[in-house]
């Protein structure tokens, strides 16, 4: 499956160097191989904004994902940080802003929700529900799919797109690292990192 139009750029940034997931704690992400979580990530322990970053679980080329607290709303969350290397430039900081603009956009249960775009003390950050499960790439990795296991993800998958379509936006990075499965079966389509916007978007952050 591809959602990607012939013009779409295929840099890597969001691509197969940089999958952010892992066996039991899915984060939005970036990419592709399968790495599990670790309490060594560098912001670990800390505080931004009012999220307390509890451990990493994920990282790659365009953003490293932490499990985190959010002391406002007593929540567990995901928390995509743009890299200190990256935050100055300015196109790396505008394509992290329209990941945000485009999935926050978007209100679907096979769509990975965007609460919020912050930033605070230098860092940019997009808040994410959490998703627990594992990426159709993991759930592959002992081979394919059965058909009567496989044809709901499809359709899940179909209904996800078509969403974003109707809304104006192209995901353009479908693949099985960026596809969530919870345990309840639920497919959740993540990393608007490559999206282009075709319409007009209807976002709380289109103008922040």
């Amino acid at each position: 499956m591809r959602d990607r139009d012939d013009g779409s750029p295929n840099d890597g940034s969001s691509g197969a160097d940089d999958h952010l997931s892992a066996d039991e704690t899915v984060a939005p992400s970036p990419g592709s191989p399968i790495s599990r979580p670790t309490a060594s990530g560098q912001l670990s322990g800390t505080v931004l904004d009012h999220f307390e970053i509890l451990e990493r679980i994920g990282a790659g080329g365009f953003g490293e994902v932490y499990r985190a607290r959010d002391n406002h709303l007593g929540r567990v969350v995901a928390v995509k940080v743009l890299p200190d290397t990256l935050a100055g430039d300015a196109e790396r900081r505008e394509r992290f802003r329209r990941e945000a603009i485009a999935a926050s956009a978007l209100n679907h249960p096979n769509i990975c929700t965007v609460h919020q775009l912050v930033e605070t003390g230098g860092r940019f950050l997009i808040v994410m529900e959490l998703v627990e499960g594992k990426t159709l790439y993991a759930a592959l990795k002992d081979g394919p799919l059965p058909l009567d296991k496989l044809l709901p993800i499809a359709l899940q998958i179909t209904e996800a797109l078509g969403e974003a379509h109707r809304a104006g936006i192209l995901h353009r990075d479908i693949k099985p690292g960026n596809i969530a499965l919870t345990s309840r079966g639920q497919v959740k389509v993540l990393d608007f990192g490559l999206a282009k916007l075709i319409g007009a978007v209807n976002s709380p952050w289109q103008n922040a």
